[in-house]
């Protein structure tokens, strides 16, 4: 029987998914090459959207426009543990914290590259010593996952002589002979980002990268460096963060937008240097093919941005130019769009090699919004980069200074659901320089702002936990006013939860002891539904045997006590904020 998302009690692991289909860049490879030398480089605790395209991130940037960038690529789990196992053993053997003596007794890749003939190290930066257990901080052994592996672990002199701090990697580099074939890498706690900021660990693998990327190994063979991130912070819905691949194993420019994962890079990497897999969840990964791409695939576009001339306010009947810039491709080419006030947005300018819009501002006052896309000359995708500005028109009539009129307030989504922040948009006319501010009143009829007045006229409003009614309201008036409002907007705003739960079991009750028996939980939810299972024995207390996540059923083998079991499923949207939204219980005999 085939369960999304499922998960077993007894046998520890997790599901491998495939790569989703998806179109693959032009001039892609079809099958990974054959390399001498593959590392592999952990960061922490970052999205996608949080690395690429950052200004904080330039030096990451630089790398993801020359080399490959996957931009669909996922982590495998919360927390940081068992995406550093998934990474290394092709499972997350059933853990779900940052355990320090959680022991595994099953195979890894040093396993896998030593029977191969090979050789293997894991360069830890700040760890005290060889194959240290415990926490020394700034290192953190939950990000040395080799230490977790039995096999590794109680064999000292084979632990030592893998498991290294990273000062060691300078040595090695020196020669071909002494770059192992497998390196995997992780910084500390400050530089890989989990305690310090991006720009750390931008600053951190700027200074480290030229030294492995210009070492004889990757001039002299054919080598690959990856570098990704074990998790992102929370901020997207599937655990979105960036893949880069780099050296001259990479293909310049390459990009993807399959939906690959940690698995997919643990058998990129068997693929590449000649191992067998592990398990059967990463043998099931797509391995990551696309991104040894010809170098004749089109650099990215990395960032886009917009201006006016002359700046917002403006007269109705002002010509206005438009003014894009891009940075990161070749040959890049513009679309520009304009949303009118209350409007959908329609484009005013398809692709083109014109960076610049003549626009003259419409007659009907209020706030217009002029977007530019872009994307280089050689791709076919939507857009590689994104960028839009607000302008406001006034009527030739219109005092400077203000009082606005007109306030409205739109919410995206229109429909709430339980940890999907909402994005406020406020618009108005007639005053030239507006200022808005926010308020939201909860089910317990308490109004609070939420942003005071500023120029800005959106709002991304993320505390949507709880379900229930909300009133939300935006307030505008001129900058040049101190009037508490000129003119005021609310909406009603309804934020749902899940409304039901079922569970079932795969087969009837009663069952003989050690019969598994599979428990699939369905769920009626405005977003991603998150599961908790519990169970209590006869005569028993209830106990937690699988907290929240989004796997949706379990396996379970019953002990040799018979009696009636009783079994419960609780289920929430992922960030809502409330213990449970809706539960199911059942119970299940064992005779």
């Amino acid at each position: 029987m085939s369960l999304k998302g499922l998960r077993t009690l007894l046998v520890a692991g997790a599901l491998a998914g495939s790569a989703v289909a998806s179109a693959t860049p032009a001039h892609a490879a079809t099958t990974v090459p054959s390399l001498d030398h593959v590392f592999v480089i952990v960061m922490e605790n970052h999205s996608y959207p949080e690395i690429i395209g950052s200004s904080s991130a330039p030096y990451i940037n630089s790398l993801a426009a020359g080399g490959g960038l996957g931009t669909g690529y996922m982590a495998a789990s919360h927390p940081s543990l068992p995406n550093y196992l998934a990474l290394v053993g092709g499972s997350t053997y059933g853990i779900t914290s940052d355990c320090t003596t959680c022991w595994i007794s099953a195979a890894n890749i040093g396993d896998r590259v030593e029977s191969a003939g090979k050789t293997w190290k894991a360069y830890v930066e700040s760890m005290p010593s060889p194959c240290y257990v415990g926490d020394s901080y700034p290192y953190a052994q939950k990000h040395n996952p080799f230490v977790y592996f039995n096999d590794i672990r109680t064999n000292s002199s084979r632990c030592q002589a893998h498991d290294v701090p990273y000062t060691q990697l300078g040595t090695d580099l020196q020669s071909t002979s002494t770059t192992p074939a497998f390196g995997f890498i992780t910084p500390n706690m400050c530089n890989d980002m989990h305690d310090c900021s991006v720009a750390t660990g931008d600053s951190w693998l700027q200074s480290q990268v030229p030294a492995i990327l210009n070492s004889p190994a990757f001039k002299t063979q054919n080598s690959l460096l990856a570098i990704t991130w074990d998790e992102d912070d929370g901020s997207t819905s599937n655990n979105h963060v960036p893949v880069l691949f780099l050296g001259p194993a990479a293909g310049a420019g390459a990009r993807t937008s399959l939906g690959y994962n940690h698995y997919s890079l643990l058998h990129t990497v068997e693929v590449a240097l000649g191992l067998s897999t592990l398990t059967t969840i990463d043998a099931g990964a797509t391995p990551m093919a696309d991104l040894f791409a010809s170098p004749q695939v089109p650099a990215l576009c990395t960032s886009a941005s917009i201006g006016a001339s002359p700046a917002s306010p403006a007269l109705a009947g002002t010509p206005v130019t438009w003014t894009a810039a891009s940075t990161g491709c070749v040959n890049p080419l513009y679309r520009f769009w304009e949303q009118d006030p209350g409007a959908a947005w329609r484009m005013v300018q398809d692709y083109s090699t014109s960076n610049t819009l003549a626009w003259t501002a419409p007659a009907t006052a209020g706030t217009y919004r002029i977007e530019a896309d872009v994307r280089d000359a050689g791709e076919t995708v939507a857009y590689d980069a994104v960028a839009d500005s607000d302008f406001a028109v006034q009527s030739p009539g219109g005092a400077p200074g203000g009082p606005c009129a007109a306030a409205t307030l739109s919410l995206a989504p229109a429909a709430g659901a339980t940890g999907v922040a909402a994005t406020m948009r406020g618009l108005t006319a007639t005053c030239p320089h507006p200022e808005y501010r926010f308020w939201v009143k909860d089910p317990g009829r308490r109004w609070s702002i939420v942003q005071n007045y500023s120029a800005s006229a959106t709002h991304m409003w993320a505390q949507t936990g709880s379900t229930g009614a909300y009133e939300l309201e935006v307030d505008v008036r001129d900058a040049s006013e101190t009037v508490a409002y000129d003119s005021v907007a609310n909406v009603a705003y309804s934020i749902a939860g899940c409304s039901a739960v079922s569970m079932s079991p795969n087969m009837s009750s009663p069952q003989a002891p050690g019969t598994q028996v599979t428990f699939s939980a369905t769920a009626t939810c405005p977003g991603t539904p998150s599961y908790r299972f519990w169970i209590r024995q006869p005569g028993g207390a209830w106990q937690i045997v699988w907290d929240y996540s989004s796997d949706s059923g379990i396996i379970w083998t019953p002990p040799s006590t018979a009696g009636t079991y009783y079994l419960e499923v609780d289920v929430r949207d992922q960030g809502a904020a409330a213990a449970y939204e809706t539960v199911y219980n059942t119970t299940f005999s064992i005779s």
